[in-house]
């Protein structure tokens, strides 16, 4: 008995893990209309329990970021936002977010 419980103990949390990475926003700007600053991300936590969540990231903040890093910077593109957590039967979780993209300024 000993021997299962250790094994599910060892197993079971392959099943609750997650990550995913997608894109967000994805540019169609011609390369030529605009000048790339540099690369901005924020860290964020995210809880879930049951259907109520928070956050703590956003795409207002991470402008807020680039404006702080780059303050000519006009637009954010390419933004990605990178999930890693752990989600407990849909009711309890918690995830590290980034999110990231590329400052520009048009020319």
């Amino acid at each position: 008995m000993k021997k299962i419980l250790l094994l599910l103990a060892l197993i079971l949390p392959m099943f609750l893990t997650s990550c995913a990475s997608k894109p967000t926003i994805e540019s169609t700007l011609p390369a030529k209309d605009y000048e790339i600053l540099g690369r901005v991300s924020v860290d964020s936590i995210r809880v879930n329990l049951a259907f109520i969540g928070y956050e703590s990231a956003s795409l207002a903040r991470l402008y807020k970021e680039a404006k702080d890093l780059y303050p000519d910077c006009d637009e954010i593109i390419n933004v990605y936002t990178d999930i890693h957590g752990i989600q407990v039967f849909y009711l309890l979780g918690f995830q590290s977010v980034t999110t990231s993209g590329l400052a520009i300024k048009y020319k």
